[in-house]
């Protein structure tokens, strides 16, 4: 479970920072790809993305490609971006809008955008074979603050008691209303940092954070993410 706690709290007299392993070591690396990125609730960006019907973007996380789409219906959904029939990758582009489907390139099994399969070209011929049985892989999804987070656990978390501790700490700054930009606004950036958010770029080792990822926020507090 991740605590947040001011940095002035932890801080002791004559400590010092990691040695430079935990910033390059491969060895380390996997560990936090085990233990983080395939564990936590990882942040994949502002919901105003993928704000109409089939918008989507691709997120890649501990060597997983998420889609992230929105459904007909309004409701956000994450998917694996693996065929069930031979595991090819379904979508390449990193953003974009499904007109209507999701369909595979290699055999063309066509998914609607809430992850149902409803195409599957001679399978109809197979002793058995029910469509609905082979729907896309879910990717647990949760939104706060106007941001999008995934989980790649088995047995997630529940959101809601992950990120106690940081409930109504951001409401004030009207985070929900930012937009995404280029360069961001300050308190997006104090959010994703607070939430120890690889968000964009999850496999670069310069971007992941360590046992204890320190930010400063606008507030003028620091705030340190830690694990156990």
């Amino acid at each position: 479970m991740s605590t947040f706690v001011k940095a002035t709290q932890v801080y002791q007299q004559g400590q010092r920072t990691l040695p430079g392993r935990y910033y390059t070591s491969p060895e380390i690396y996997a560990e936090e790809q085990e233990r983080i990125f395939t564990e936590r609730w990882i942040c994949a960006g502002r919901a105003a993305e993928i704000s109409e019907a089939g918008d989507y973007v691709l997120r890649r996380i501990a060597g997983e490609s998420v889609i992230v789409v929105r459904g007909r219906d309004g409701a956000l959904r994450a998917f694996y971006n693996v065929c069930r029939h031979r595991g090819t990758r379904l979508c390449e582009e990193p953003q974009g809008r499904f007109s209507e489907t999701i369909q595979c390139p290699y055999h063309a099994w066509t998914y609607t955008i809430d992850g149902q399969l409803i195409g599957a070209p001679h399978m109809n011929e197979v002793p058995g074979f029910d469509k609905g049985d082979y729907p896309l892989h879910t990717v647990p999804l949760e939104t706060w603050e106007g941001f999008t987070f995934v989980n790649l656990g088995r047995e997630p978390q529940a959101f809601a008691q992950a990120f106690a501790s940081l409930a109504g700490r951001f409401s004030p700054r009207a985070a929900s209303s930012t937009t995404s930009r280029q360069t961001g606004s300050s308190s997006s950036k104090t959010i994703l940092s607070a939430c120890t958010a690889p968000s964009f770029t999850p496999d670069s080792p310069s971007s992941r954070p360590t046992r204890a990822a320190q930010t400063t926020c606008s507030t003028g507090h620091s705030w340190a993410a830690t694990w156990s």
